[in-house]
């Protein structure tokens, strides 16, 4: 075989391997991306099983709220059912304060969904109101919380939220006329402007008794301010 021959074939396997180790680099490159989007809940999932989270202990639940009316402290919280952060205050520190400060009737805790990042969010909120119908508003919540898969990416599609009023057995009748029907849309456009009106501009927000308070803050964080508002809720001792 001539020299040049040799270098031809050299150089034919040469480019072989390269674009073997190439393909190899996009295969691993793939599978990881993949695993990651199933971590995360990628839009690939939102067609998948329903999540249906145990559902937090709401002492007193009535609508959108729990507790006693007239504890010394209310907590409004504004909220986007799309919002990661808000999904993190629903699975971490709303149970705490539901076990603790607001069945020891020292706050009463109202839900105000906050429906900004998409139609969505809008549709999220209707069906919960839908839900709420039935007496089922925070455990259709927490639903659409642990079923979150990104924005807008079909999470809550009409489907989506079909599925998760039967996973929670309610009245489907029902609940797919009212959802069909958008028959809470005032309500959802009532509870934005509601927001907008207490100068909220993120999600989670509180007014903690009338005081805005900004992020899904940490249990110890909102027992400071509960504290605060306890103080401040003392009528002034006569001179």
């Amino acid at each position: 075989m001539s020299k040049r021959a040799e270098r031809r074939r050299e150089q034919e396997a040469a480019r072989r391997k390269r674009r073997l180790a190439f393909i190899a680099i996009v295969a691993v490159a793939a599978i990881a991306i993949v695993a990651i989007l199933i971590r995360q809940g990628a839009p690939a999932g939102v067609t998948g099983q329903v999540v249906v989270p145990t559902p937090i202990d709401a002492p007193s639940a009535q609508g959108t709220a729990m507790g006693d009316p007239n504890a010394p402290v209310r907590i409004d919280e504004f909220s986007d059912y799309q919002c990661p952060y808000c999904r993190q205050f629903q699975e971490t520190t709303l149970p705490q304060l539901a076990a603790n400060e607001i069945a020891d009737g020292k706050v009463y805790f109202v839900y105000h969904p906050f429906s900004f990042i998409g139609q969505e969010s809008r549709d999220a909120a209707n069906a919960a109101f839908c839900a709420g119908d039935q007496g089922k508003f925070f455990e259709y919540s927490e639903t659409l919380f642990a079923n979150q898969a990104g924005e807008n990416v079909g999470a809550f599609s009409q489907s989506r939220l079909q599925a998760f009023g039967e996973a929670l057995g309610l009245d489907m009748a029902t609940f797919n006329t009212c959802l069909s029907e958008t028959q809470h849309q005032n309500e959802v456009n009532q509870e934005y402007a509601k927001g907008v009106a207490a100068g909220v501009q993120s999600t989670p927000s509180f007014l903690i008794n009338g005081k805005l308070v900004k992020g899904a803050l940490a249990y110890d964080q909102f027992q400071s301010e509960i504290q605060l508002a306890l103080i401040q809720s003392q009528p002034s001792p006569t001179p």
